[in-house]
């Protein structure tokens, strides 16, 4: 101990490493507060309107509506509500929705909401979704844990405010961990299986499950991916379902991102269908990752969600706001007091039942 670094003081330490969390805490709200206004204010002033034709929130919404005018899932008719940039495609693809049929039969009820206001209850529920699971990671975070997310603010600015499915599968996928980690494998299942449903790459939270030897949670899933299938199928048609088929394909290989790892593979002269290929083995080395750290859970998670982040044909920044859920194990680790961390360690008492180290699907 020395006057000289005051900081070697145990009680002055302690005060130094709280002081200095505090700051980059005000620091890292602060910046999301700040990208979250200019993000619609100022850069992507279109997403104050959820309602207008080419958003997210109102393709969602005319998928709904086609299937409740028993029209095609795919197909646009006589009729139909417009979608992409005020005309009858979006950009440089042929079919007018991109998601599989799921998310088109959730909308089915919601498109008899009359006018816009449908749209609008997805937009505020996506938004104030990400802002609680903002709210909750930030000051639980560790300050390393907080100087990372700062390089995700842009990408959970325009997430936050895009009406996308997105901005409601990232906060489910928090609650998911917490699910998982403390034994509520039904939950758990049942989280991963509709985010499979409405958005296949989160499947990679599967692996989770199974290598943490969740049997129930693993159970869990695919029984609520047959009940959602049933349902889906019973909404918008079987045919659906096979076209989807040939909608992927599209949508993976047509109008993608600069940050598209199949864009990369372009670039650097990978033909088809290898530069196709590139996601898919994006996602096989985060699968093996999160198998060799299948005995820590929180590893292995984070390896999940980053094969969600990266494994996928459209990456864009936006999608990049995915790497904030493999944060949350960490955020949700309990810190324990200075007096906690100092103080004696009990050793348990003879024949008393130890419990065994906590698994990730628990």
């Amino acid at each position: 101990m020395s006057l000289r670094n005051p900081e070697t003081i145990p009680v002055l330490r302690v005060v130094y490493k709280v002081g200095s969390r505090k700051l980059i805490t005000a620091l890292c709200v602060a910046t999301y507060m700040s990208f979250a206004y200019t993000t619609i204010t100022a850069s992507r002033p279109d997403l104050q309107t959820p309602a207008s034709i080419g958003t997210d929130a109102s393709n969602y919404y005319a998928a709904g509506q086609r299937l409740n005018d028993g029209h095609q899932l795919y197909a646009l008719q006589a009729g139909d509500r417009r979608i992409g940039n005020g005309g009858t495609s979006p950009n440089r693809w042929s079919y007018p929705l991109l998601s599989p049929p799921p998310i088109a039969v959730l909308w089915r009820p919601l498109a008899m909401i009359p006018g816009d206001l449908s749209m609008y209850l997805w937009w505020w529920a996506g938004a104030l979704a990400s802002m609680a699971f903002l709210a909750w990671l930030i000051p639980r975070s560790s300050s390393r844990v907080q100087l990372m997310a700062l390089l995700l603010a842009p990408s959970m600015a325009i997430t936050l405010w895009s009406g996308n499915l997105n901005a409601l599968l990232i906060p489910a996928s928090a609650v998911l961990w917490w699910a998982g980690s403390r034994g509520r494998s039904n939950l758990a299942g049942f989280i991963v299986g509709i985010s499979v449903l409405l958005k296949l790459v989160p499947a990679m939270f599967l692996l989770w499950l199974v290598f943490s030897g969740d049997r129930r949670g693993v159970r869990s899933f695919f029984g609520t991916v047959a009940v959602g299938l049933v349902i889906s199928v019973l909404g918008a048609g079987l045919a659906a379902h096979f076209q989807y088929l040939d909608v992927a394909s599209q949508a993976n290989s047509v109008g993608l991102s600069a940050l598209s790892p199949v864009s990369i593979a372009r670039t650097m002269g990978i033909g088809s269908p290898f530069a196709e290929w590139t996601p898919y083995a994006i996602a096989a080395v985060c699968a093996a990752e999160a198998w060799l750290m299948r005995k820590r859970p929180e590893w292995c998670f984070a390896a999940c969600t980053a094969g969600v982040a990266f494994g996928t044909p459209d990456l864009r920044i936006e999608t990049l706001a995915w790497l904030l859920v493999a944060m949350v194990p960490f955020a949700a680790q309990l810190r324990r007091s200075p007096a906690e961390a100092t103080g004696p360690v009990e050793a348990p008492k003879a024949g008393a039942n130890v419990p065994a180290a906590l698994h990730g699907a628990g």
